[in-house]
């Protein structure tokens, strides 16, 4: 029983191993999204993601044109 907590200890220790750089990489990206959307609130709009409002170029992604 002791080596499957073991077990279970070294991969959630893997997983932030992967999971912190990544958190690191996206962060600039979050906190343009969410200065954008702070500004669209102060304006009194119903907030709109849009890429290419924060920087994000339209042509490299899959999902948000």
């Amino acid at each position: 029983m002791d080596a499957a907590w073991a077990l279970a200890d070294i991969t959630m220790g893997g997983m932030t191993l992967i999971n912190l750089p990544s958190c690191l990489v996206l962060g600039g990206t979050v906190i343009k999204t969410l200065k954008d959307y702070e500004r669209q609130k102060k304006q009194g709009l119903d907030p709109v993601f849009r890429a290419t409002d924060i920087g994000l170029d339209a042509d490299k992604l899959d999902f948000w044109k």
